[in-house]
């Protein structure tokens, strides 16, 4: 009977108590960090998605050809032609009441939409002077993730 080849239950009982404590630390581990790669991505792509937005904001307020004018108690930077006397593109419209954006890009399609933003001092119809300064702070939430942005915009209408 001493020849007997196999595995008692407790043997096997042992092995699987070890291969348990052995694995729970590791799935746990592969858990948290596939959790964690995911958050980061998320925050890299809001964090793109805002240094784009700010940048195509800040291009189309530093064109000398484009001016702010209210339109239904919103304001849109627009492309202005003075042979027409009106806008020909509109790139940005902002409300004002609940600092809400959208953005186009030069065919009209919208880039982003509700965006937080907030224009200090506020756009105004009055001709600019020569060296104007407009302070813009934006906000982007997706989910529970959050960035905000903050740039000063300086530019030339002359």
């Amino acid at each position: 009977m001493k020849n007997q080849q196999g595995v008692t239950v407790v043997e096997l009982l042992v092995a699987i108590l070890l291969m348990g404590v052995i694995l729970t630390p590791i799935t746990f581990l592969v858990s948290h960090s596939l959790t964690t790669e995911r958050e980061v991505a998320m925050k890299n792509d809001l964090q793109r998605e805002a240094r784009f937005i700010m940048g195509q904001i800040s291009e189309k307020m530093r064109d000398s050809s484009n001016y702010w004018f209210e339109a239904d108690g919103n304001w849109v930077l627009c492309e202005y032609a003075d042979e027409t006397d009106s806008c020909n593109r509109t790139y940005l419209t902002y409300s004002p009441g609940n600092e809400i954006m959208y953005l186009r890009d030069y065919d009209g399609q919208v880039l982003a939409n509700q965006i937080t933003l907030t224009l200090d001092p506020e756009p105004t119809a009055v001709v600019p002077t020569r060296m104007d300064m407009q302070k813009v702070h934006l906000q982007i939430v997706q989910g529970n993730e959050s960035i905000e942005m903050e740039t000063t915009i300086y530019f030339n209408r002359y």
